[in-house]
């Protein structure tokens, strides 16, 4: 599926909304869209969009691509509560925001429900990132341009619900589906926002900057970076600490990028000082054919289980391998112990037991007794 929109909309939307000078500063930092190499990430998202836009289009699931049926089969749910079928919904939709120069985009799936309701879906295919509808900018940019696109001025009323869906099959998910139900003058309120953003040139930082291509070099988040490293992070206070939580992130994603665009520019032989580039620490590895090792080991005649031992699969390898799902039975799932989320996410809040607590309190009163 085509998913590149040029300037400011679509997959970018939450960040023209939020810092809308980014298009501007990419454009002076990085040169022209496209000039940047494209992320193995990217290329397997766009190529499961392929496959599971010519299975609907087939109507029937993917063979041999595990993500993508599991994306098929949550389609064909959701289609079956809404009372149609795969036939009924268009995919691959053209749209543009109506008055709105140059912001235009791929809506994949579009249909209306048995009671006329519309649906607008877009599929994710990334496990890093989960991806929620609620309050979704790109989702909205799309429902925007869907209804000015496709039907004519007036057909819809103010108070008419839209469904605005997200199916991301992502490993070790069960539910992969998440669902957000507004209205259409919900949805013209939002674009009157988007459009007045475009008007704007500010920088900030936030979620957004994830996928930005410019957050390297980006005069705001390099700000953003000194004022955190600036402070130690045990003399933060809980109110602190929930604000540097918040930028950890994005800086973590900075901190990514710059390596590599630092990489990048000393391959194109730009010198970076007090860095050089090095080989990576070397590994060794059969200089023969697995084939070749394996005749040779027999010949000498070693144990198999010396050279090749038998090791059951993970049950996420071989899920992926049957492309289906293992029996309950067979499979738990435990924890491997604990981590920090942000209060959005879904996962139950585990409290700490009040013996533990009261030790760290007494930790934290002690640490601030000695500022």
């Amino acid at each position: 599926m085509a998913h590149a929109e040029l300037g400011r909309g679509g997959s970018t939307a939450q960040r023209t909304l939020n810092c809308p000078g980014w298009a501007a500063t990419t454009l002076a930092l990085c040169g022209p869209p496209g000039t940047a190499p494209s992320s193995p990430y990217a290329e397997e998202g766009t190529r499961l969009h392929e496959v599971i836009a010519a299975a609907i289009l087939r109507g029937k699931p993917p063979v041999d691509e595990p993500k993508a049926a599991r994306a098929y089969f949550a389609l064909e749910e959701g289609l079956h509560a809404c009372g149609v079928t795969i036939k009924d919904v268009s995919i691959e939709q053209r749209v543009e925001l109506a008055g709105v120069p140059g912001c235009f985009g791929t809506a994949d799936v579009v249909f209306e429900s048995k009671r006329g309701i519309l649906h607008v879906i877009d599929f994710k295919f990334g496990d890093g990132v989960l991806v929620g509808a609620e309050g979704n900018d790109q989702l909205q940019y799309y429902a925007c341009g869907v209804i000015d696109t496709l039907y004519e001025p007036g057909a819809f009323r103010d108070d008419e619900a839209v469904m605005l869906v997200i199916i991301q099959p992502a490993e070790g998910v069960d539910d992969v589906t998440s669902m957000w139900r507004t209205t259409v003058g919900a949805l013209r309120v939002w674009k009157e926002r988007f459009a007045n953003a475009l008007e704007q040139d500010d920088l900030r930082v936030g979620s957004w900057c994830r996928f930005c291509p410019a957050k390297a070099q980006c005069p705001e988040m390099r700000g953003e970076v000194k004022a955190l490293i600036a402070r130690p992070a045990d003399a933060l206070l809980p109110a602190d600490l929930a604000e540097a939580l918040a930028q950890a992130a994005e800086l973590e994603s900075w901190i990514d990028a710059a390596r590599t665009y630092a990489q990048q520019v000393m391959e194109d032989g730009i010198d970076v000082p007090g860095w050089k580039l090095v080989a990576k620490r070397a590994q060794r590895k059969w200089a023969q054919p697995d084939s070749v090792i394996m005749e040779t080991f027999r010949a000498q005649r070693l144990r198999i289980d010396v050279y090749a031992p038998r090791t059951l699969r993970s049950p996420a390898a071989l899920e992926k391998e049957l492309g289906k799902p293992l029996p309950d039975d067979l499979v738990v799932k435990e924890s491997s112990g604990l981590t920090i989320a942000p209060a959005s996410d879904k996962r139950l809040a585990i409290t700490p037991t009040m013996e533990k607590l009261a030790s760290n309190m007494r930790q934290i009163h002690e640490r601030l007794g000695n500022r």
